[in-house]
């Protein structure tokens, strides 16, 4: 059956006007001029080869095919405007929105979103890579994943990790020298430090690890500083010191191959990763689902790795 159908500019001009028994009212509706009307509907009634609407003097009224054809038309019309409304509706639920601190972001959350995708093909997520502390509300943040002690009033709050630091070093650091057999033997090797991101929260740093080893006063041949975490991973990697960092950031690199672990000893703090979202954003299904998928993956960073 073929389904060739007048132009539906004209159909909708004769349903408005239909509907409103008046060819100026039809006009406002669709934005458009009383005599554009008037030219649809007599291009529609030339193809269908009968009159539709009949003018009186207050407005237009409907001829016998008129009232034959107006019905369905504003039951089709309100049928595609309920499917359109039903579709974006469904489209803002499965959409995510969810800021990440660029370095836990890019280290550790993109590789693994692949796998969300897989598992739920129908969920847009979009990554709002940034260091800033956002208004969920009114950003229209549905999640966000912050860096700090959890202490964020007015917001519900659960940890995702709880971060573990210990010092990591590239293979060929090892093979080329100096030895790295010992805590003591990092004074004769550069020590990478990061800021974080500029969080206001204190990172375990290289002076807290020290303590722990019971090498208070121990200082590297040389320092390097570096103000984004994910740039001081990838100077370890490259080989340009030795870098105490936390799992999150450098798992992927341990599981390749490019960094390894130094030492059994670790340093750990109550600062870690938390999920972050306000109570005044409904949960969605697409955002219980990304939740329960990140607190699957976070559990993978419990696994100790071995130490080189």
């Amino acid at each position: 059956m073929s389904r060739r159908l007048p132009p539906l500019n004209a159909l909708r001009a004769f349903e408005a006007a239909a509907r409103h028994s008046s060819l100026s009212q039809a006009a406002r509706e669709l934005h458009v001029t009383p005599a554009a009307v008037s030219h649809q509907v007599k291009a529609l009634e030339a193809q269908l080869g009968t009159r539709l609407l009949v003018r009186v003097s207050r407005g237009v009224t409907l001829s016998e095919a008129g009232k034959q054809l107006a019905p369905s038309l504003t039951e089709a019309f309100n049928r595609m405007t309920d499917a359109v409304q039903q579709l974006s509706v469904f489209n803002q639920r499965r959409a995510l929105t969810v800021s990440v601190a660029p370095s836990l972001g890019g280290k550790w959350l993109i590789p693994k979103l692949e796998t969300f995708g897989l598992r739920h093909p129908d969920v847009a997520v979009r990554i709002d890579a940034s260091n800033a502390l956002v208004d969920l509300d009114r950003e229209g943040v549905d999640m966000a994943i912050r860096y700090g002690r959890g202490d964020y009033p007015g917001l519900e709050v659960e940890c995702l990790i709880a971060e573990t630091a210990f010092p990591v070093c590239s293979p060929r650091l090892l093979e080329r020298g100096p030895k790295l057999a010992s805590p003591v033997d990092l004074a004769r090797h550069t020590l990478i430090h990061t800021e974080y991101d500029g969080s206001s929260a204190h990172y375990p740093d290289w002076s807290m690890w020290l303590n722990v080893v019971g090498l208070p006063e121990l200082q590297g041949q040389r320092e390097l500083c570096i103000s984004l975490a994910s740039m001081a991973v990838d100077a370890a990697v490259a080989g340009q010191g030795v870098l105490l960092v936390g799992r999150s950031l450098v798992q992927q690199d341990l599981d390749a191959g490019r960094l390894v672990r130094l030492f059994d000893a670790s340093v750990s703090t109550d600062i870690g990763y938390f999920l972050v979202r306000s109570p005044r954003r409904p949960v969605s299904d697409s955002l219980q689902a990304f939740i329960a998928w990140l607190k699957d993956e976070a559990q993978g960073l419990c696994a100790s790795t071995t130490a080189a």
